[in-house]
């Protein structure tokens, strides 16, 4: 008697992400597919190395009115030419640039041209900053078709720099729609060929005409935000935090080296800790810890040294040292000392008042007057410090003024940072703290009352999380 075989379900080799891993044919809208919005679940979008050649039927319908010429370019729809010039005056500097790089916008714009997955990237993004969500959702649509036909139809490298371009520019996208799993995945798609790309895996100059500096800077920058964000590592590999200040002056150059620092000291903590876990305080856990306090103690002096020079550098970036005074080597395990940093925080908050208009509502709250052009910007500007103060500074008057800033804010975000949320958790922290009390300064709070430590998660869908009292 032979016994009967079990049907299996084979891994689908097309589709999104999560319709692959449920062993379901996907109908390869979107993203979100409809399968996923049916069934109630997270589209982890589509992994854009993985296409069969011709695409879907959907695909090879979309293309069919995306693959333009450069000449056919400037005769298509007037709604997608005013959004890509409004794109372009960001590069020529006439309005906010969410990038903040004149390269890379320039890069973007050349490209586009000759590129529909681009073009139509740029033509989403700039709708999704006016608010005109159907049309950008069309959009991305289409720039994801023309990507996935580039990708499954042309061979070699010729296409690194295009598909680096459209993943940077689906990143604030879906910030914007905040479809935040699905912008980690393209940034992750794009490390992953950027680290293919730098390891030699793939056979392209690094920082040549096919991936430019400012293109290659953009990703760098994002992994450490992101590492910073989610207290991860980063995808791409760095130097040491031993060999980073072996190899730094005395003073550090700009911000950008300090963020690569702080990935860098965040990775050897988070190596310190997994060491601890395995095999407890031996030898070489203590070789470990003194290198890292070492490190640690010399980043410290030559990050103070560039504060001391801090005028010569713009507001944004005077607020960012801040932060990573206070955050790195200002935070102390014992929550009554961050009373010694009230000026400290009075001095960022004035900081963030210089970078953005604070404006008075009829019953007295703060607000920060901003024109809707510049209702979001991949780099970090005032969020977060006006987060960290609300949460840290226990003076009434300041914590007070810097969470009503960021309900002020409107629907504003600053890369995953929305203000909003934000203001939410420090308020819902500031009534914990400030219960069954009027403090009329910070010692008027208990340390009994004062939050220790405070674990969002996933801020942006739902409330859930936990809370540690002091």
């Amino acid at each position: 008697m032979t016994g009967k075989k079990v049907a299996t379900k084979s891994r689908t080799r097309s589709g999104c992400k999560t319709c692959r891993q449920r062993r379901i044919k996907c109908d390869e809208t979107g993203p979100p597919c409809e399968r996923c919005v049916s069934a109630r679940r997270t589209c982890l979008g589509y992994d854009l190395f993985r296409i069969t050649v011709g695409g879907s039927k959907t695909d090879q319908a979309l293309v069919r009115t995306t693959e333009l010429s450069p000449t056919a370019r400037t005769k298509s729809c007037s709604r997608e030419q005013s959004a890509f010039m409004s794109f372009q005056a960001r590069s020529a500097g006439l309005t906010q640039d969410i990038f903040e790089d004149a390269r890379l916008h320039s890069f973007f714009c050349q490209t586009a041209h000759t590129e529909p997955a681009v073009w139509h990237a740029i033509v989403a993004l700039e709708s999704a900053q006016t608010r005109d969500g159907g049309y950008a959702a069309k959009q991305y649509g289409k720039a994801l078709a023309a990507l996935r036909t580039k990708i499954s139809t042309e061979k070699g490298n010729s296409n690194v720099s295009v598909v680096l371009l459209a993943c940077l520019l689906f990143v604030p996208f879906e910030l914007m729609q905040e479809g935040h799993d699905l912008a980690r995945t393209h940034l992750h798609s794009g490390l992953e060929l950027l680290a293919e790309v730098k390891e030699g895996r793939k056979h392209v100059m690094y920082g040549s005409s096919l991936v430019p500096e400012a293109l290659k800077e953009a990703f760098e920058t994002l992994d450490t935000k992101d590492s910073l964000f989610s207290m991860g590592p980063t995808k791409l590999r760095y130097e040491s935090l031993e060999t980073l200040l072996a190899c730094e002056p005395s003073e550090l150059e700009n911000l950008e080296v300090c963020h690569r620092i702080s990935a860098a000291a965040g990775a050897s903590i988070r190596e310190l800790r997994l060491h601890l876990g395995e095999h407890g305080t031996n030898m070489e856990f203590s070789v470990m810890q003194t290198k890292l306090c070492l490190g640690l103690a010399k980043w410290a002096d030559a990050l103070h040294a560039l504060m001391w020079k801090s005028s010569d550098l713009a507001t944004q970036q005077q607020i960012r040292m801040e932060m990573i005074n206070m955050h790195l080597f200002g935070t102390p395990d014992w929550e009554l000392a961050y009373d010694k940093q009230t000026e400290e925080f009075e001095r960022c908050l004035a900081l963030c008042r210089s970078y953005v208009s604070f404006s008075t509502t009829a019953n007295g709250s703060p607000q920060i007057d901003r024109p809707a052009t510049t209702a979001f910007s991949l780099n970090a500007g005032v969020i977060p410090a006006l987060y960290f103060i609300a949460l840290k500074c226990r003076e009434p008057s300041v914590r007070h003024e810097a969470q009503g800033a960021l309900l002020g804010t409107g629907p504003y975000r600053e890369g995953w940072w929305e203000a909003q949320k934000a203001a939410t958790v420090a308020a819902t922290a500031i009534k914990m703290e400030e219960a069954d009390i009027e403090p009329k300064c910070a010692a008027d709070v208990p340390a009994s009352n004062r939050l220790n430590t405070a674990t969002v998660m996933r801020i942006w869908q739902g409330s859930k999380g936990s809370a540690t009292m002091g």
